[in-house]
């Protein structure tokens, strides 16, 4: 039918901390599989491929996915989704901060910039278990970014002198973590399929040729 998704499943996992997303890592505690076994089963586990990375140590949405097509498809910069993060630092950002990152700041690998910062709404429906108890790790603050390389919002927010103290992806694209728990996991809905192809064909049409 032409679509990229098609009747590929694909699920949304929280991905808790402390989870390595590799299939095969001698100096990972736990690795993609590992954590997947409980949920799918061992032979389905083995052969869910996760679309996009997160670290060890952040947690939240992760998109998984049987049909290797879809990975480099939905997770490359050029499809254009957004992904979005709260992030929790020491003290609270303010105009200035924000500012700076929408505005890029000079990584390593060149220059990066959000798409999105701002202290974190209502609207973002952060998850209970991260920003609630006395364990509450400081201030949370919002960032969108559209390409997603490597350690990108870590490295962000530590060139602005706010190292993060814990990072949690709240949405891929049309895909949000809802109420998913910590290490719970759902299929995407038909709706946020949907959303995801739109997206993508979106992006495709308006890219130079």
């Amino acid at each position: 039918d032409g679509s990229l998704i098609g009747d590929a499943t694909i699920h949304a996992w929280y991905k808790p901390a402390g989870v390595t997303t590799t299939h095969a890592d001698p100096f990972a505690a736990i690795t993609l599989p590992q954590a997947l076994e409980p949920l799918l089963g061992a032979e389905r586990a083995a052969r869910m491929l996760s679309i996009g990375r997160l670290d060890r140590d952040t947690e939240g949405l992760l998109l998984l996915t049987e049909e290797r097509r879809l990975v480099s498809a939905l997770a490359h910069p050029r499809a254009g989704l957004r992904r979005c993060y709260a992030v929790a630092t020491r003290f609270a950002l303010g105009a200035p901060e924000f500012g700076r990152l929408t505005a890029g700041v000079r990584l390593t690998d060149g220059w990066a910039r959000a798409l999105e910062a701002r202290p974190v709404r209502a609207a973002d429906a952060l998850p209970v278990e991260v920003t609630g108890g006395d364990d509450d790790p400081g201030q949370w603050s919002f960032i969108a970014i559209g390409e997603g390389r490597h350690h990108e919002v870590r490295r962000l927010y530590g060139t602005i002198g706010h190292p993060v103290l814990r990072l949690v992806r709240l949405a891929f694209g049309s895909v949000t973590l809802g109420d998913l728990v910590a290490g719970s996991l759902r299929e995407v809905r038909a709706d946020e399929r949907a959303a995801l192809e739109a997206l993508v064909a979106t992006s495709s049409r308006s890219r130079p040729t």
